[in-house]
């Protein structure tokens, strides 16, 4: 449990930094005016605290593990989604 613990909060903290970094790039690479970058960083944040929320109350209800794996896929799966939606921003 430890381990995989240790893991999965390296994992969501390079996710996490990866968006800061890119957010530098991603508004000159895809046209996205001076404010975008702001609300795009605010949504995530404001995402995340409010996952913060959520997960304390499954983790109580179905156990930590299972609430620890589910927040990692959930993270890989929406960071693995981020180049699609760049390029289709319609489907934002």
């Amino acid at each position: 449990v430890t381990i995989s613990t240790c893991l999965a909060g390296g994992i969501q903290l390079t996710m996490r930094v990866n968006l800061s970094v890119a957010m530098t790039v991603l508004p000159h690479q895809y046209g996205w005016s001076d404010g975008w970058d702001g609300f795009m960083l605010s949504a995530f944040f404001l995402g995340y605290i409010c996952g913060q929320l959520c997960a304390s109350t499954l983790a109580s209800r179905v156990g930590a593990k299972r609430t620890l794996f589910l927040s990692v896929t959930c993270t890989a799966v929406i960071n693995a989604g981020v180049p699609l939606f760049a390029n289709n921003p319609a489907l934002v």
